[in-house]
């Protein structure tokens, strides 16, 4: 049911969408003195620069500040992007058509409608199949836009880019924090900055072998059902590349007594550090109480001389160190032998978890921000629905 005074507006109406530029126009240039950057749907979320020839043709594929381009196939197919300032001048790409909002419609408005649980519903009836989604210039300009009159999109925009400006206020400092975090890593975990308790005691040099015990992990036969859905976690690295925290609770996958027996999977105990060693090596959390993996993991059960926190940012500070040492044709893989002879220069455990509360604190204000930004997004879009819809009218 479409509000009072709303109507129904295909977005071609509202906007002018256009595809970008084809392979046919495209001549890639490494120095950028040479051309101009080309925006591509990976530019949406990352910044992977590339740039082409400015041939004449290229003159029609040029954004514009207030321009928006939308995903037209793959996994992100149906995303947005707003341009921003310094995008103006660059070129877009065939699979990422540009949408040019007319004076007709409130750009701020437009966008959140666009990224609206109805534009969403209006896509996945066009996504059918198995191929790989697409969305032509065609589908995009047919999205049905609900449209109140200009005066009530103003206020509705209003409305949502104080949302937008307090998230993106929250983004910046979660940004300070994780670069606090980074400098406090760089001078605590190599010595350069020390407590004055601990001025003068020198940092020994420890192999990982040497900090414990390294338990490798395995995996149940997956064909027998009564190895599956018991009581213990059984961890992938897929549970630890979806952690937003340094600790793991809880698992995807459970395991039973019998798997476990059957399999080279081994328990560990709380305050085991478990490293993907396979894939996303170098990718880590601390379990917070008894848990196995699959083979992906080197999982270091610390003696009483080494603390986990310290130990867990150690290695998430010289991730890269370890992922050197990987090695495998089919797949890179770290080996017990070659993780246990890793070394690392150490303190003595009190300068440790004198270290490691220090950066628990910068951690806890990094998630603190983590959280305040999903509960503004969350808010938000739960605002979207009842403004974008007309639930929810707005006082002018």
């Amino acid at each position: 049911m479409v509000p009072e005074g709303w109507s129904i507006t295909k977005l071609s109406d509202l906007a002018d969408v256009k595809r970008g530029a084809g392979s046919q126009y495209l001549t890639y240039v490494d120095d950028p003195d040479d051309g101009i950057r080309l925006i591509r749907i990976g530019d949406f979320l990352g910044d992977n620069p590339k740039y082409v020839s400015h041939t004449p043709d290229m003159n029609r594929f040029i954004l514009k500040k207030g321009d928006i381009l939308i995903a037209g196939t793959g996994a992100t197919a149906g995303i947005t992007f707003e341009v921003p300032e310094h995008f103006e001048g660059f070129a877009f790409s065939y699979n990422a058509p540009r949408i040019r909002p007319k004076s007709s419609v409130d750009k701020v408005f437009l966008v959140n409608f666009l990224k609206s649980n109805e534009i969403t519903k209006q896509q996945r009836s066009l996504f059918t199949g198995n191929a790989q989604p697409f969305l032509d210039t065609k589908a995009i300009g047919g999205f049905r836009i609900s449209t109140p009159p200009l005066p009530e999109q103003r206020k509705i925009a209003d409305i949502l880019a104080t949302w937008d400006a307090a998230i993106e206020k929250t983004e910046a400092l979660l940004a300070t924090a994780k670069d606090q975090k980074r400098a406090l890593m760089q001078s605590l975990l190599t010595g350069k900055r020390r407590f004055p308790d601990f001025e003068g005691q020198p940092w020994k040099e420890v192999r990982l072998g040497e900090t414990g015990t390294t338990v490798s992990g395995g995996t149940p036969d997956s064909t027998v059902a009564s190895n599956w859905d018991g009581d213990i976690h059984w961890a992938t690295p897929t549970d630890i590349t979806k952690l937003t925290s340094r600790f793991i609770r809880k698992t995807a996958r459970m395991i039973t007594e019998s798997g476990l027996k059957g399999s080279s999977a081994k328990l560990v105990p709380s305050g085991t550090i478990l490293i993907c060693t396979r894939a996303t090596i170098g990718e880590m959390a601390i379990a917070t109480g008894p848990i196995c993996t699959n083979q992906g993991f080197k999982n270091l059960v610390l003696s009483d001389a080494f603390d986990s926190d310290f130990i867990f940012y150690l290695l998430q500070f010289f991730k890269k160190d370890l992922i050197r040492y990987a090695c495998g044709s089919t797949f890179l893989e770290l080996s017990k032998k070659d993780f246990d002879k890793r070394s690392f220069l150490m303190p003595e455990l009190g300068e440790q978890r004198r270290i490691a509360a220090v950066l628990n604190d910068a951690e806890d204000q990094i998630a603190e921000h983590a959280q305040s930004i999903t509960k503004l997004r969350t808010e938000k879009k739960a605002l979207m629905q009842q403004l974008l819809t007309g639930k929810r009218r707005v006082s002018l």
